[in-house]
């Protein structure tokens, strides 16, 4: 929610200006005298300086320092005085309340409003300016009391209607700010006001969760305000998180629309560069490993060091058969986060499905080096050193040793299996026979589906004659 007391309420203050209160009976001055705010302050200052127990002197010379320096103690120190000399003129009370809120002297500011209300109830200017104090003082059930009395004598006071949402905020009715806001939007016919009940509007909404109306709120905002921007970046965040809702409830295709309207939004590289990160994954669940491609293509040229963009795109390409551009990539999410396990198991698997071994071993040893003992870095070692075809290593003992280094660090049923068939290979089937009938037994017992168990048997036989895995 924007802050409360910041610039909603100076929009308001805008809103309002310095509007004439209601008239008053006793102290009315004459036709020929009104209250030339913009006057000349040499001649005001003279008018007093004639008359000096004039309040309306006073009070026009106070009203003309505030309105061109704002209240400088000059301005206060003539407000007192027509307060003084007329205790019943409201006008002063008015003014001098709007003069000490512009001071930030709130309490002040409270006491001469609540004194202009005493001597004309009928003022509703000075009534919403109050309940506006009241709110910033943080006395929000006065100020919404304050604020139902003048809307009962005005029910399309657009900014009492404000006010009040405002203050509903304030005290956690978010329903009522919502229904309040709601009714701004169906009253006002200015674009202000609209604007700030839009806003408003698309917080709540986003706050609640409910995406798709903060979005189009904040849609609203864009028409009015194409250049806001904090409407642009909610608006980019909600149609994010509102993609990652459907993508989460297995809505692929609607999560793509949402990050689309994100992208339209957002200009800078980096935020650019993730949008479309976002989009390629999506593409690539739905099975459009071309569009993929492109999308992660794309990011990439936003941000060449986008670790996940290169991960991704070696993955799909490598998939597609194309290693040399996959172990390209791979070697740069390498290069980009050298603390990742994913990168160097990526880029060794590339390397061995292109035959390149020696490079496959040394990478493997590389990410070790990183990662000292890493159950995934330490499986993939195994396999790669016990691979004897088509030009492997072939090093079984070497296979053996990191496979307990794996089983150790991290004793998962595929690292014992693993364990198990490398002791066979090595010919310690009395240990393979034993590693597997302990993994046999928890699978049943945790109720592994049956070609699992019967694979899980089969090696156990295959180990019990003395024959390696199959």
């Amino acid at each position: 929610m924007i802050e409360r007391g910041g610039w909603p309420l100076a929009i308001l203050a805008l809103l309002l200006g310095l509007a004439t209160a209601g008239q008053l009976a006793a102290n009315t001055p004459p036709a020929d005298a009104p209250l030339p705010a913009s006057g000349p302050l040499a001649e005001l200052r003279a008018a007093v300086a004639a008359n000096p127990s004039d309040a309306w002197n006073h009070l026009r010379l106070a009203r003309a320092i505030h309105e061109e320096s704002g209240p400088t103690a000059e301005a206060l120190e003539h407000f007192e005085r027509a307060v003084q000399l007329a205790p019943e003129l409201e006008e002063a009370h008015h003014y001098y309340g709007v003069a000490l809120l512009d001071a930030g002297r709130l309490e002040e500011a409270e006491r001469q409003l609540a004194r202009a209300l005493e001597i004309n109830g009928d003022d509703q200017t000075a009534r919403l300016r109050w309940a506006r104090v009241l709110q910033r003082l943080g006395q929000a059930d006065r100020s919404i009391a304050e604020l139902k009395k003048l809307l009962a004598a005005e029910p399309n006071n657009t900014k009492a209607l404000i006010a009040l949402a405002a203050g509903y905020a304030a005290a956690k009715d978010t329903a009522a700010a919502s229904q309040t806001y709601e009714q701004v939007l169906t009253t006002s016919r200015d674009s202000s006001e609209l604007t700030l009940a839009h806003l408003e509007l698309a917080q709540l909404e986003a706050e609640a969760g409910r995406l798709a109306p903060a979005i189009e709120h904040d849609r609203a905002v864009l028409a009015l305000r194409p250049r806001y921007l904090q409407s642009q970046r909610r608006l980019a965040e909600s149609s994010v998180r509102l993609a990652a809702e459907r993508a989460e409830a297995k809505d692929l295709r609607g999560a793509l629309e949402p990050l689309q309207a994100a992208l339209d939004l957002v200009t800078e590289p980096a935020p650019r560069s993730r949008l479309l990160f976002n989009q390629a994954v999506l593409q690539q669940q739905l099975g459009d490993d071309v569009a993929a491609v492109r999308l992660y293509r794309e990011a990439l040229e936003l941000d060449r060091d986008y670790h996940d963009a290169h991960f991704n795109l070696a993955f799909t390409l490598a998939r597609q058969g194309q290693l040399d551009e996959a172990t390209n990539h791979f070697r740069r999410a390498v290069e980009t986060d050298r603390g990742d396990p994913a990168a160097y198991l990526g880029l060794s698997t590339a390397l061995r499905n292109a035959r390149r071994f020696d490079e496959a071993r040394q990478v493997l040893n590389d990410g070790l080096t990183q990662r000292p003992n890493d159950p995934r870095l330490e499986a993939a070692l195994a396999r790669l050193l016990a691979a004897c075809s088509d030009g492997g290593p072939c090093d079984k003992a070497g296979a053996l040793a990191a496979a307990e280094r794996a089983m150790k660090a991290q004793p998962t049923a595929d690292l014992v299996e693993l364990y198990a068939e490398l002791l066979a290979a090595n010919d310690r089937f009395p240990e393979a026979v034993t590693w597997q009938q302990r993994l046999l037994a928890e699978a049943e017992k945790a109720g592994a589906p049956a070609p699992i168990l019967d694979k899980l048997r089969q090696n156990l036989s295959r180990y019990q004659a003395n024959q390696p895995a199959l």
